[in-house]
């Protein structure tokens, strides 16, 4: 078990109360995984596109 994973000291926090705290973090890890993903397969195509017609731009005009 690593240091992380207890809570800090015994009887401060119930069982109960340190799961439910482990699932919330677990919880916005995988949350901000998914935005980051989105933002990939929105942003970064999207950013092509200017690159690409900036550049078309420039050779053409």
């Amino acid at each position: 078990m690593r240091t992380g994973d207890r809570p800090p000291q015994r009887g401060l926090w119930s069982k109960h109360a340190w799961k439910t705290v482990r699932e919330a973090m677990w919880s916005t890890t995988a949350t901000c995984r998914l935005a980051f993903i989105i933002c990939t397969f929105c942003v970064v195509p999207a950013a092509a596109l200017l690159l690409s017609a900036w550049a078309f731009r420039v050779v053409l005009f």
